[in-house]
């Protein structure tokens, strides 16, 4: 495919960023499985962060209500930035075709 597109064997210079979802499933009898990689799914990072502002905000308004309905095993709420993470890589990827390509213009144009 990749000699069809490109007409050549050389391999297109590529800089990867990484943006990718894995998905796993807790087997009784042989514990976590990979059970989906998907890279076009990363993009759902940001909702991951979403509905972690949405616990937060639970927790903080109605703190016996959670406690009482959330798992005490898991303890506290693991920060989630992953709209700012996804923000800097894409920046840093963008930068960083734009000094190779060497366009001195803004990133937006």
């Amino acid at each position: 495919m990749h000699q069809q597109i490109h007409s050549s064997s050389r391999h297109a210079p590529r800089l990867p960023l990484l943006i990718m979802r894995s998905d796993f499933m807790d087997d009784n009898r042989d514990g976590f499985r990979l059970i989906e990689f998907n890279g076009i799914a990363a993009g759902m990072g940001p909702f991951g962060q979403r509905i972690h502002d949405l616990h937060h905000y639970l927790q903080r308004q109605y703190p016996a209500v959670f406690s009482d309905l959330s798992n005490q095993a898991t303890g506290a709420l693991v920060d989630n930035q992953a709209i700012e993470g996804l923000s800097a890589a894409i920046c840093q990827a963008t930068c960083r075709i734009k000094q190779e390509f060497g366009d001195p213009g803004p990133a937006g144009s």
